[in-house]
């Protein structure tokens, strides 16, 4: 009978459930720390390993299984927290949490957890800790923060830029191309480098924007037809940024993702509102992203167009 070692992910601790498809057969709690991790893995050497992703605390333990060729799969918080609902569990706790990701790994079909090259996941953590930063900034200048604060913000942003640079020049050919896209520059570029350094990984363009998070999922019921609404699953920050980019566009009143917003803005049947208009941009945008990374073509204007027309 398979067993399973599901492990609710803290900042310090990490909650450990051992388990079979009929109960619970053992639980530890270690430290997030690589030589207890190390241990636990050793004590459960034939248990299939499944966590939660929480932020990057479960960088640490991804890392461990991989090294010592363990299978580890991760699970969203928020699937989990719904399956547990749906069984009428009533209390929440770490002990409690680890047990349900692992009878949820069990009752679903959760794939393991691929793992990436070093460059892929180094730059990952390096767009991470821009966004971070970015938005530190801006709270700090709406507070009305002094000038010297503001630039060291600035100094560190422009350091992580360099870096961000480099790494995402590993994929030299790539990296230039995805910035012939309007729109798109170097910041916006190492995102989607860093999700489309294995284009293998999507096989279409609709695997992409669900991957995204801007597919749009729907709500009926009977008669009941509900607007249709973004899933935002995946990267918020990658989705900030192609909003921008696709903002960009807009504003500048030129070329092709300018002509596709207005179309949007402008037909006869189901006009869409300005915010809208521009998501479906970036929608656009990131899936033309897709298609060049998988064709190793630039940016065409005409096919741009072509996409356009068949929208008419």
């Amino acid at each position: 009978m398979k067993q399973v070692l599901s492990i609710d992910v803290g900042k310090a601790q990490l909650s450990a459930c051992l388990s079979d498809q009929s109960k619970v057969l053992e639980r530890r709690v270690i430290n997030n720390d690589r030589d207890e991790i190390t241990q636990l893995f050793s004590a459960f050497p034939d248990a299939w390993i499944v966590a939660d992703a929480a932020s990057s605390y479960h960088n640490l333990l991804v890392e461990v299984a991989w090294q010592s060729g363990r299978r580890i799969a991760l699970a969203r918080g928020v699937d989990v927290r719904n399956y547990a609902r749906s069984q009428r569990t009533r209390v929440k706790t770490d002990k409690v949490d680890a047990e349900m990701i692992g009878r949820y790994a069990m009752a679903t079909d959760l794939r393991d957890f691929e793992p990436c090259k070093c460059e892929k996941l180094a730059l990952r953590t390096l767009l991470r800790q821009r966004a971070c930063l970015s938005r530190h900034r801006a709270a700090v200048r709406q507070a009305g923060a002094s000038k010297a604060l503001i630039k060291a913000f600035e100094e560190e942003i422009a350091k992580l830029d360099e870096r961000i640079a480099t790494l995402a020049s590993m994929r030299e050919a790539l990296y230039l191309r995805l910035q012939s896209i309007p729109g798109v520059g170097k910041v916006v570029a190492a995102s989607l480098v860093a999700l489309l350094w294995d284009i293998e990984q999507f096989k279409s363009r609709g695997a992409v924007t669900c991957f995204a998070g801007l597919d749009i999922a729907l709500h009926e019921s009977g008669s009941y037809r509900g607007k249709g609404r973004l899933s935002k699953q995946g990267d918020p920050e990658l989705r900030r940024l192609l909003f921008l980019a696709a903002a960009a566009c807009v504003f500048m009143a030129k070329g092709p993702v300018w002509e596709m917003y207005s179309r949007l803005r402008q037909r006869t049947t189901n006009p869409l509102p300005a915010h809208a208009a521009i998501t479906a941009c970036a929608r656009k945008l990131l899936q033309t992203a897709w298609s060049m990374a998988r064709s190793g073509q630039q940016f065409v204007p005409a096919r741009f167009a072509m996409a356009l027309d068949k929208m008419a």
